[in-house]
């Protein structure tokens, strides 16, 4: 599991994102690996750090659209 360490000023998802953790379902995961997490203010104080477990890819379905 990797370990992601915030910015003074920085919300989850940004931390994610300039972690290069850019995939559907990072910040969930985030979440739900990191108890007490979602209970901290939307912008984080410095360095705290966050476990990042490994996200499943997400899976593309084929649109159908009804009248083509």
């Amino acid at each position: 599991m990797a370990e992601i360490t915030t910015k003074d000023m920085e919300t989850i998802d940004l931390t994610l994102w300039r972690a290069g953790r850019r995939e559907p379902g990072a910040v969930e995961a985030a979440l739900d690996a990191n108890y007490g997490l979602a209970a901290r203010p939307p912008v984080m104080p410095p360095r705290v750090a966050i476990a990042m477990p490994p996200v499943d890819p997400v899976r593309i379905v084929r649109t159908v659209k009804l009248w083509e």
